[in-house]
Order: structure tokens, then sequence, then C-alpha cells
């Protein structure tokens, strides 16, 4: 618990956790200023968090192509996500999202995703989407944009269409992302896309919420 506490500050200075301290780090941390509190944190805060991310990515490789534990394999990803916004680990985040990516293409090549079921790929969905959550909360926009393609990439090969509020979330990440982006027109359009999605599925909207929605 003390770990996990003191975690972001720690770590706030180790821009990538699959890498050691260099010897200069090392030798610099003991003539610094730092009090004997914050040595004493970043010692067992830095081990413990890239052991914890180790295991992330060795259950993610072992389990990748295990239909059985497929929701394992999910629910370590999105503790993975979690994992990058609670400690600011952008440089993982990426790294994640491209072990994901590679495991993707992997698991749908020669055609074989067509055979999935609507549950396994609601399962790949809702992982793509807490990778487009992740990405937009750290700011991190080209990974953000990488991770829609991904998605356009899981309804083309699966020729399947996810559920409207998947996709309703998914028109609504990607009026941040143009909007960030400087691209209006497909800003615009997006937003379209969402609200359409929104009056259409959900009829407890108010006239004043669709307004509102509209108006954007």
């Amino acid at each position: 618990a003390a770990a996990e506490n003191d975690g972001p500050t720690a770590l706030s200075a180790v821009e990538d956790l699959d890498e050691g301290d260099a010897p200069e780090t090392i030798m610099l941390g003991t003539v610094t200023n730092e009090d004997a509190s914050a040595r004493q944190a970043k010692s067992k805060v830095v081990p413990w968090t890239r052991f914890l991310w180790d295991i992330y990515r060795a259950v993610l490789e072992n389990l990748k192509l295990s239909t059985k534990l497929e929701r394992v394999y999910h629910s370590t990803a999105r503790k993975a996500f979690k994992f990058c916004i609670e400690f600011q680990r952008k440089t993982e985040l990426r790294r994640l999202a491209s072990i994901l990516r590679h495991h993707l293409i992997n698991v749908t090549k020669n055609s074989a995703a067509l055979g999935w079921t609507m549950e396994t790929l609601e399962l790949h969905m809702n992982t793509r989407f807490a990778q487009l959550d992740t990405a937009t909360q750290l700011e991190l926009w080209h990974e953000a944009f990488r991770t829609v393609e991904d998605i356009h990439t899981l309804i083309e090969r699966t020729q399947k269409q996810p559920r409207a509020q998947l996709m309703a979330e998914y028109f609504e990440k990607l009026t941040q992302i143009f909007w960030v982006a400087d691209n209006f027109l497909f800003h615009a359009y997006a937003w379209f896309s969402f609200y359409t999605l929104s009056v259409s599925q959900n009829r407890a909207l108010s006239q004043a919420d669709r307004q509102l929605m509209a108006s954007r």
C-alpha cells in the first residue's frame, strides 16, 4: 500500500521501467539533496513497480493464443492500463499498446477472426476502448489514433458490428482526437455520428439533452 501511495512521485524520474538505473544515476542519487525518506521510497517503489509491470507482460504473452483463458487475458490488459494511469507511465502504455497490437495481428490473420463469437469480439473491443481511454487520459494522441485504427481493423476482420453503445463511445473519443489534431471536418462528423447513435439508441434523452448535444 505504501508503494502505491508513493508510486507516482518516486517513479517520476524513471522514464522506462525496462531499463535499469545507469551507474551515473546511482552515483548522483547519493549526492543529491533528496532526503532519506524519498530515497527509501524510490528504492522500494521502483523494483516493486518493475516487477508488477513484468508480471502483466508475462501473463499477456502466455495467454495471447488461449481461447479458454481469454477473459483473464483481457482482464490483465485492463489492469495494465489502470497501472499506466495510476503511475502516469506513458512509455509503458506505448509498449503495452504495441504488444496488444502485435497479438491482434497474429490472432486475426488468415481470417481466423471470422469465427469469433460476439462475446469474443466484445472482449477485444472493450480492451481497445480501455486502451483508447487510457491514451486520451495520458494525452498520447498519436497512440489514441493508432488505437482507433485497431478498432476499425477489428470491425473489418470480424465482419461483425459491435453494440451501439460501444460505437457511441468510439465516436465520442474520436471527437477528442480530431479536435486536438485540428481536423475540424472529421471532428464534426464524429460528433454527428455520436449524436445520431445516441438519439436512436437512448430514448430516455430529453429534448434539452438532444439540443445540447446537437449544438456542440
